[in-house]
């Protein structure tokens, strides 16, 4: 918190599950402000097929209030890094040892450099003008 960073984002991996959560500057408090924003990716290769029908989430959640997303599915993530925005896209595939297994996009995270806050890419492009600032040479919305 000394050095103002404004803009953190954590990229790890190899786990069973993808997940997306807000770093807490207390992790004794998971509802105080965040520091970063966390992307866990889940490994393609790891063994067996994604669990679609998962329900972990809700007994993890209330002890993990700051993640935003819990998905049991194998796939990668793609990050486009820019000096104007994180952009993260999880990949899930749903059947990982069989030839043809179709790759879906789930709903593309944004984080500003402005605040370690995890925005979904429909409410970026949708965000009131009020909330723009101007950055160098363009706006940022």
């Amino acid at each position: 918190m000394d050095r103002k960073l404004t803009n953190v984002v954590i990229g790890t991996g190899n786990s069973c599950h993808h997940s997306v959560a807000h770093v807490p500057v207390n992790e004794v408090e998971p509802e105080d402000p965040a520091l970063a924003v966390e992307f866990m990716s889940s490994s393609i290769s790891f063994s067996g097929d994604s669990n679609t029908g998962w329900t972990g989430k809700e007994a993890v959640r209330p002890y993990n209030p700051h993640m935003e997303l819990m998905v049991q599915q194998r796939g990668y993530q793609i990050y486009d890094l820019t000096p104007k925005l994180s952009m993260m896209d999880v990949k899930v595939m749903e059947h990982v040892g069989m030839p043809a297994g179709r790759i879906s996009t789930l709903p593309s995270d944004v984080v500003t450099p402005d605040q370690p806050l995890l925005i979904k890419l429909r409410d970026f492009y949708h965000r009131p003008l009020s909330s723009c600032r101007t950055a160098g040479s363009g706006s940022i919305c």
